[in-house]
């Protein structure tokens, strides 16, 4: 059996990332993941013990900005149904009541796929087949009932690649997927398994499994368990980029907010254990010999001319001062999430050249948040297309996707916004008043129902992660556009579990 201990190796760019991609993953786990993260994002003092310091720790508790402006930038982009368009063939349409195979629709994909790549800076659309056997052509695939399914991956899934250059564009020679998968252990028990998915340009794929770590051992080896050929002769891949650094690189769109919401964690952590400090005064004693018994029923007496017996209380200066620093800290990162929102004048000498750019000019303004939107639905109707390719239909006959792209509110509502904003995420107005003020100032459709809306949001599932196995692949940037999507090679028989 073939053994390699590099196929787990992760790549430089997939280690630079990881800290970026880690502290979005603990902020949107809340309170627990960063307690859990410890002195990752709260430093320990100096001298300060293991127990003091578990104490702090145990009194701090996340104001969940990041979280909540993801959640409300998400909702803002997907208030109105996405579907496909008129012009998509019937044949087609029927996919997209059940786009992965696990019962996701075309919206709540979408939305998925959205806030991954708001997350991590890009996400991915694999268009696959199911891992079928023994059928090896398209008319065997065809007569077995398979049919492509959209499978979503995170960047934070594929752990290295190879590129080469091809007419002047990058393209993907090799590709690395790390995964996990839930495996039976025994009678009742079961266990999880890492995986490392490898797909190659000519089409072929291979699944490595990884073995128990030796004791002494510095690199985890893997076995050769599965390998085949994919009948497309190629993977089609699409990278959905909200903040692209490089091929196949992305940073956290919100990232600057993040930071910010790491430093509230830190000062509020202190806020309360200076408030702790605070509330519990110090009883000083001097000119007494021996023990002093002090209760309401206790006389205290003493003979020494200099005897003194009172609290020391924090004088509750610096206790100000952190509240209106945690204030600023709020406002500041509440202009950010507003900052999304709001519309602005495209011109001809600041728009881009690309499609994506000269779609933005044409509309006269738009807001980042609605840019955003446009780029994902180029990705979704890029794999309309390669959904159609994989049933040789003519692909240029795939039709569109229908979504809206035109969002966000004119620059002079930005204060309104702001104020809105700020009081949901301290809790101070509740969900249901907070989505009322939208859809009067028309920043959300009117015609959205309020627990309708609700309903959809319970029927996502949990925050946004890769459960289970997920195919990738990627190949040849379609332009030099950013915010296009990108279609590659890579290969398949996996597919992802969403949530």
């Amino acid at each position: 059996m073939t053994t390699s201990t590099e196929v787990g190796k992760p790549s430089a760019a997939y280690t630079a990332a990881l800290p970026s991609w880690g502290m979005v993953e603990a902020l949107k786990g809340g309170t627990a993941a960063m307690r859990a993260a410890r002195e990752t994002f709260l430093p320990r003092h100096e001298a300060e013990r293991e127990d003091a310091y578990k104490v702090r720790l145990e009194r701090s508790f996340l104001f969940t900005a990041y979280a909540r402006t993801i959640e409300l930038l998400v909702g803002k982009a997907f208030s109105k149904p996405v579907t496909p368009g008129d012009t998509v063939p019937e044949n087609l349409k029927e996919f997209f009541k059940d786009i992965d195979l696990a019962g996701t629709d075309l919206h709540t994909f979408a939305a998925q796929l959205f806030e991954a790549g708001l997350d991590e800076g890009v996400s991915y659309i694999l268009v696959d087949l199911p891992n079928t056997q023994p059928a090896t052509t398209l008319a065997e695939e065809r007569q077995a009932g398979v049919r492509p399914y959209w499978s979503l991956i995170k960047a934070s899934s594929v752990i290295g690649w190879r590129v080469v250059i091809e007419n002047g564009k990058p393209v993907l020679d090799q590709l690395r997927i790390a995964e996990s998968a839930v495996v039976p252990d025994g009678e009742f028990g079961e266990k999880v398994v890492q995986r490392v998915r490898v797909y190659y340009r000519d089409g072929r794929w291979q699944l490595w499994e990884a073995d128990k770590p030796q004791q002494g051992q510095q690199a985890r080896a893997y076995q050769l368990v599965q390998e085949g050929q994919l009948t497309l002769g190629r993977i089609p891949l699409l990278a959905f980029y909200a903040k692209k650094v490089g091929h196949m690189e992305g940073r956290p769109r919100l990232e600057d907010l993040a930071w910010l919401n790491v430093e509230h964690w830190q000062k509020s952590s202190d806020q309360n254990h200076i408030l702790h400090v605070a509330r519990v005064p110090i009883l000083f004693g001097k000119g007494f010999e021996g023990a002093v018994e002090v209760s309401p029923n206790t006389l205290v007496t003493a003979q020494g001319e200099h005897a003194d017996l009172k609290y020391v209380e924090h004088s509750g200066a610096a206790i100000g001062a952190g509240q209106t620093d945690l204030d600023s800290l709020v406002d500041r990162m509440a202009a950010l999430g507003v900052d999304m929102l709001i519309k602005r004048k495209a011109t001809s000498g600041t728009a881009d050249a690309t499609a994506t750019g000269k779609a933005i000019t044409e509309s006269g303004e738009n807001s980042i948040l609605g840019n955003l939107a446009r780029s994902l639905k180029l990705t979704l109707d890029a794999a309309l297309a390669l959904t159609a390719e994989w049933l040789k239909l003519d692909a240029t006959q795939a039709g569109e996707i229908d979504m809206d792209t035109q969002l966000g509110v004119p620059a002079a509502d930005k204060g309104d916004l702001e104020v809105l904003l700020k009081a949901r995420m301290a809790g101070e107005i509740s969900a249901e008043t907070f989505f009322a003020e939208m859809q009067r100032r028309e920043v959300l459709d009117p015609s959205v129902d309020y627990d309708e809306e609700r309903q959809r949001i319970e029927q996502e599932g949990p925050a946004l992660g890769m459960l289970g196995m997920g195919g990738n692949a990627d190949g040849t940037d379609p332009s030099d556009d950013p915010d296009a999507p990108e279609e590659g090679a890579a290969a398949a028989g996996a597919r992802g579990a969403l949530p």
